[in-house]
């Protein structure tokens, strides 16, 4: 992927989100992505249709709303083998997890195609061989938008702090230990007060749960989520960090995946394994 074809991607992304979040979460968004490398979440649609577990989660959901599970033909080649977390699929397994584990009370937004996903195992490249699993949740919390998206990630060390930034004033990270690990949180400043939040919980060895916020969450709703035993799981499934200068995408036997020019492999840009609940 080229760095235009990486800006218009983000571009889409912004433009989708900012029709259904307060304009200033544009900017947010932006800055975030900055942050968290090139490993942006994108909302897709998908076809067929099931009832998976939403109730159990305790969304809120409109009469006319579908739950629909993707599980498209890969045509990988030789790439990494990867498995699921349950009988339901990882994707959905990560989405009703996430959304029984965030504050009672968020309401999905009916606005949005696609406001709550799960998506399983899939390479982040091309400048990171990150492995990532991830679910995310837009809806209304206290009266406004919120966007909560969550990533397992298998990165190649711990994450750390941001060694430089644009402003001083525009950014603040803090590191503590939670459950014996380190803890890294991030706030995205604007005017003297914290728009965004990301937490990543380093439980060693390169793996990591993040927790990226555009509302603020107490801090012991925070740790339930990171400390999940739900992710354990989820974790111990995550392959080997992928080490090779630059992954580069081509066009596979039925999909795009990325390719190590080093050593041939390659490896899926997105799941195969994909839960969407769509509003319409």
């Amino acid at each position: 992927m080229t760095m235009n074809d990486e800006q218009l991607r983000l571009s889409v992304v912004l433009r989708e989100t900012a029709q259904s979040f307060d304009p200033p979460d544009l900017d947010v968004l932006c800055e975030n992505a900055v942050h968290r490398g090139r490993r942006t979440i994108v909302r897709r649609r998908a076809v067929g249709v099931g009832i998976g577990m939403l109730a159990m989660a305790g969304v809120a959901l409109g009469a006319t709303a579908a739950v629909t599970v993707s599980h498209p033909a890969t045509g990988l080649g030789p790439t990494v083998t990867v498995v699921t977390t349950s009988k339901a699929g990882l994707g959905e397994y990560l989405a009703t997890s996430f959304m029984a584990l965030l504050p009672a009370g968020i309401k999905l937004l009916p606005s949005y195609d696609a406001p709550l996903q799960g998506e399983g195992y899939r390479v982040g490249g091309p400048s990171t061989g990150d492995w990532v699993a991830s679910a995310s949740v837009l809806g209304t919390y206290q009266g406004k938008n919120a966007s909560f998206d969550l990533e397992l990630v298998q990165q190649a060390t711990d994450g750390s702090c941001m060694t430089s930034t644009p402003s001083a004033n525009s950014y603040a990270c803090t590191t503590s230990t939670l459950d014996g690990h380190r803890l890294l949180t991030e706030k995205t400043i604007r005017s003297g007060v914290p728009v965004s939040w990301r937490y990543s919980w380093n439980v060693g060895g390169g793996k990591a749960v993040e927790l990226t916020l555009n509302r603020d969450l107490p801090e012991s709703v925070v740790a339930k989520v990171l400390t999940a035993s739900a992710w354990t799981s989820v974790l111990r499934g995550l392959p080997a960090y992928v080490d090779c200068p630059s992954l580069v995408q081509i066009t596979g036997a039925a999909d795009v995946v990325w390719k190590c020019p080093t050593t041939g492999k390659t490896y899926p840009t997105k799941s195969n394994d994909m839960y969407i609940y769509q509003s319409s």
